[in-house]
């Protein structure tokens, strides 16, 4: 398997499969979905690809904060690496860069070379699009239709697909860093290397995606 060879669609697929919604959707969606959210992060990473995003940030007064430690109670499954806060009060995105290191190191035994500051910048990239999102105070998740269903079979209700946002973040951030993978490979690869994830199982997992779009229709570009 060469991870420069996996498409960002099947990665976004994953991304999607984690949607609290998931089951809900009909697989004939599948491809609604998944384009019209990585178009949203390619729009704007094209937009802002040449731009200094750290300055612009700081311009809005959005605090960016770089922490160098590991914590060590977090997961090879679930270890955070950035995040955003953003409300009235505070303004602040934190970059793990203990985290992202340890990312950087696992991605070199699968022959991708990234500097720090390439995984820095990556990063800040994929939470500078939530900005973009709470500034205008819309999620990209809320510019695509609701998924309907049906509460305890009876009272009918709609839903928002949230992983949608972190679809176009994970675009948003590879297009403006010109990245050679979707971003979201690294974490398959840095869990591997942490033995959480076998190599075998994740190729296995990239076909069976490959074979569930291709069963909802999906069109390959």
């Amino acid at each position: 398997m060469i991870i420069t060879e996996i498409s960002d669609e099947i990665m976004a697929f994953l991304e999607l499969k984690e949607d609290s919604q998931f089951s809900n959707i009909a697989p004939e969606d599948y491809a609604f979905y998944l384009s019209k959210s990585m178009a949203f992060g390619k729009i704007e990473g094209e937009r802002y690809r040449r731009q200094d995003l750290e300055a612009i940030l700081k311009s809005e007064g959005v605090q960016i904060l770089y922490h160098q430690n590991i914590n060590a109670t977090e997961t090879p499954f679930s270890m955070i690496q950035s995040q955003i806060y953003f409300t009235k009060e505070e303004k602040k995105i934190e970059i793990f860069v203990g985290v992202i290191e340890e990312k950087r190191k696992a991605m070199e035994k699968f022959g991708l070379m990234i500097s720090a500051e390439e995984m820095r910048r990556l990063h800040l990239a994929h939470e500078f699009y939530h900005f973009l999102e709470f500034s205008r105070d819309q999620r990209t998740g809320e510019r695509l239709p609701p998924i309907s269903k049906k509460l305890l079979g009876i009272i009918p209700v709609q839903s928002y697909v949230t992983r949608t946002n972190e679809i176009a973040a994970h675009q948003f951030a590879k297009e403006v860093c010109n990245f050679p993978i979707h971003p979201k490979i690294m974490d398959y690869c840095y869990q591997i290397t942490k033995g959480a994830y076998r190599r075998q199982a994740f190729g296995a997992l990239i076909l069976s995606v490959q074979t569930e779009l291709e069963k909802g229709g999906y069109q390959w570009n």
